[in-house]
């Protein structure tokens, strides 16, 4: 008999307003969100109070790279 393995599947919606981008910025913090990777509850509760105070940007292009040149920081670094 074959086992299987299941993992556990964090699924993250993103907010209303930024349904079509990967990164967040808080502009409170500087620090940049990669919305596909949160996996946090509380750091998606930030995510969403930012966008509920509306000091949420998104990045055009939208890439980490763009993120970094306005000066905006990942979370972790």
């Amino acid at each position: 008999m074959e086992s299987l393995a299941f993992a556990n599947i964090y699924v993250v919606n993103r907010p209303t307003r930024f349904e079509e981008f990967q990164y967040l910025g808080d502009k409170r913090t500087q620090i940049v969100y990669d919305l596909d990777a949160v996996d946090d509850d509380e750091v998606m509760a930030t995510i969403t109070q930012c966008v509920a105070e509306g000091k949420a940007i998104a990045f055009g292009p939208d890439s980490l790279a763009e993120a970094r040149n306005r000066g905006y920081r990942t979370l972790c670094s």
